[in-house]
């Protein structure tokens, strides 16, 4: 992670394209702000475009922006970035007639909005991040490897938490001092228990599924650290094939919805305004949900 930072500050002396690598949860995201934030065009935009979110007829004026008439003029992604930085946020799943577009607006600096015949200069430096095998999308004709050379100038890949448990304390602390001032509590730290049991899970969710993991024990918890029986894991564990033979695919999702939400009520003394905050839902959402799975209380 020292290495990282360092990158990060070689990334933001320059106007180079940068390509992040990593798993979800490794925190791309805050590398592509952290470059921005250090870079002489900190003052400007910073304008992030998540590409999975938006449909494919809708990419090009989400992007270029649009024009039907004076009336109806829409400005882009690009546009509102000028002069700062355009975060395009997981690059690989950009549909293949979208990169011949984006290839000649990082190549020319210029863009055309739909429907309209003028060129337009735009002053925009790419972060493109990726969960995906970027490499290997080029190789299987996915995505175009011009394009993959234009924004892989400078590259930071960003390693998953497993592979950096020595971060895991540092961050654990962190986390406890972001949220027991959120929820008014006076935290002081966590039991031997607790964090022999953080400590030896492999996070697939990485260090976002750490800080919720975190953040639900601090609501969850009656006492001033956390304790082992705070820390739920495992939301998403696979049950064993003998436990599965002869259900639905639905049954079987709604009997692991119900244990969560048993657990978690459980955990919060079956108060339902801290239970639902721990499950990240609304109130209303997880009475629905108790009445719908059987759950009385």
């Amino acid at each position: 992670m020292k290495k990282i930072v360092d990158l990060i500050g070689k990334a933001a002396e320059t106007d180079a394209n940068v390509l992040i690598t990593g798993e979800t949860g490794t925190g791309k995201e805050r590398v592509a702000e952290l470059i921005h934030l250090n870079s002489k065009r900190k003052k400007g935009p910073f304008v992030k475009v998540n590409i999975c979110a938006i449909p494919e007829t809708l990419m090009e004026s989400e992007l270029f922006g649009s024009e039907k008439g004076a009336d109806k003029l829409r400005r882009g992604k690009f546009e509102e970035a000028n002069g700062g930085t355009l975060l395009l946020d997981e690059i690989a799943d950009l549909p293949l007639g979208s990169q011949v577009k984006l290839l000649r607006a990082v190549q020319t600096k210029k863009i055309m909005r739909l429907g309209s015949s003028n060129e337009i200069d735009v002053d925009v430096r790419i972060i493109a991040t990726t969960n995906k095998n970027i490499e290997q999308e080029v190789a299987r004709g996915n995505f175009r490897e011009d394009l993959y050379y234009r924004l892989n100038v400078l590259r930071l890949v960003i390693p998953p938490l497993r592979e950096r448990p020595e971060d895991i304390i540092v961050l654990v602390n962190y986390f406890i001092k972001k949220y027991s001032k959120r929820e008014g509590k006076k935290i002081a730290g966590v039991s031997k228990g607790a964090m022999e049991k953080i400590l030896n899970y492999s996070y697939p969710g990485n260090v976002r599924e750490l800080e919720n993991m975190i953040e639900r024990a601090i609501i969850i918890t009656n006492s001033d650290e956390i304790k082992e029986e705070d820390i739920i894991m495992n939301f998403n564990v696979i049950p064993e094939p003998e436990s599965i033979e002869g259900k639905s695919l639905n049954k079987l999702l709604e009997e692991k919805e119900r244990e969560i939400i048993l657990k978690t009520l459980e955990k919060c003394k079956w108060v339902k305004t801290k239970a639902a905050k721990a499950l990240k839902i609304s109130e209303r959402k997880l009475r629905y949900r108790m009445e719908k799975l059987g759950i009385k209380g």
